[in-house]
């Protein structure tokens, strides 16, 4: 099959597409390239606005990612302008080129829609995951036109085929309220076979010490949802409440780092946190090594690569019951689970109460819940592929009929 994209330049994957360097997220859109990139059945040329260059990236395969640059610095006035001139080029591509699939990412599925319809190519739209819900569940209506109203009409208006990351944020919820004309599915991500191979040699955590140094580490994006404010407070409390030393590693990039820091400075707590980055590879499986406790209290769900990884890596979690975090991690069996709306106190309770125990069972337990959930990337993303050459010949067969 052929394929036509219309990709998005996520944050993650500006180092790679830019500067020719690792991406430092974004992996469900990196290896599926990739993955197109090498293969001998597929091929594909993709479309990607961006605010930063031109830029052509050739795979082995002869596929391309053209980047396309947009000069508009305003965020959300680059995201819809950005619609419309993908559809410009969209046609461009098409009007030139023979494609079986019109694939969109995140908010393009209207774009993709609109094209497929134009030119009766099958359509899939591929979202990682959504805000929206997490509203819908509070029946706060406003932020879903407002703030999240592209997410709304990228799913309202889906392709074909509608394929959204299993990150835990209920995207299925939100689908139902939109009611796209399409066939949705909800899939993990999968993991690099040689990176998880790695991850599972760390020795598993057995016991935390009270009388040494803990190390917890807080992995996300810098982002007011991901809520290391709350990793803040358990820092905060595990300090002058219970008398521990703590040392909180943050790692990720992101808007939120000067605000954190000043909360840092609030609080008093400098000697306590240090804030890394994002790390390659290599140095991030290092300091994985020495992790005592991984921290996950994002507000929409916690479920995701960050986590899946630690979890491999034998680390004792800790967490909220965010979105779907709670239909695969309970409190006491594989990991430590509190109420979604806790602000801090009780998982910094939870993590003192577990001090100077045999955590083993539930660190071995955590690995097992994983090594279920999360395949590699090449099973995974060839399971998205099959299910697109099936649709695509069904596609067919109904268009001569």
């Amino acid at each position: 099959m052929k394929f036509f994209i219309i990709g998005d330049m996520f944050t993650g994957l500006k180092p790679w597409l830019l500067e020719d360097k690792e991406p430092k997220g974004m992996p469900g859109a990196y290896n599926f390239y990739q993955m197109l990139g090498r293969s001998n059945q597929h091929t594909f040329q993709a479309i990607i606005i961006n605010k930063e260059k031109n830029k052509i990236i050739n795979f082995p395969n002869g596929s391309t990612i053209e980047l396309k640059k947009m000069s508009i610095s305003n965020q959300y006035i680059f995201r819809i302008c950005a619609l419309p001139y993908s559809f410009i080029l969209g046609r461009r591509y098409l009007k030139e080129n023979s494609f079986n699939v019109i694939y969109s990412m995140a908010n393009y599925s209207m774009v993709s829609t609109l094209l497929g319809n134009l030119y009766n190519i099958f359509t899939v739209s591929r979202m990682f995951g959504a805000f929206s819900p997490k509203y819908l569940k509070e029946k706060k209506y406003f932020p879903i036109y407002t703030r999240n109203l592209l997410e709304y009409l990228a799913t309202k208006y889906a392709g074909k085929l509608f394929i959204s990351t299993q990150d835990g944020t209920q995207h299925n919820l939100l689908v139902d309220y939109a009611k796209p004309n399409s066939e949705f599915y909800m899939m993990f991500n999968g993991i690099d076979e040689g990176f998880r191979d790695r991850l599972l040699d760390i020795s598993p955590i057995s016991k935390v010490a009270s009388d040494k140094k803990i190390k917890i580490s807080y992995i996300a994006r810098l982002s007011w949802w991901k809520r290391q404010d709350i990793a803040l407070n358990v820092v905060d409390i595990l300090v002058k409440k219970y008398n521990l030393d703590i040392e909180l590693l943050v790692f990720g990039n992101g808007p939120d780092l000067e605000n954190l820091k000043q909360i840092v400075e609030e609080k008093e707590i400098s000697n306590n946190v240090k804030f890394l980055g994002s790390l390659a590879r290599e140095e991030y499986i290092k300091v994985l090594h020495d992790i005592d406790i991984s921290l996950y209290m994002y507000d929409f769900s916690n479920l995701g690569n960050a986590l899946w990884e630690t979890m491999y890596a034998g680390k004792l979690i800790a967490t909220k019951d965010a979105g779907d975090t709670g239909k695969y991690l309970q409190d006491g069996v594989n990991a430590l689970v509190v109420d979604e709306n806790d602000n801090g106190e009780e998982i910094a309770k939870k993590i003192y109460e577990c001090l100077d125990r045999d955590v083993s069972s539930i660190v071995r337990k955590s690995r097992e819940t994983i090594g279920k959930l999360v395949t590699t990337w090449d099973d995974r993303i060839q399971k998205e592929l099959y299910m697109i050459e099936d649709r695509v010949e069904k596609f067919k067969g109904n268009t001569n009929d």
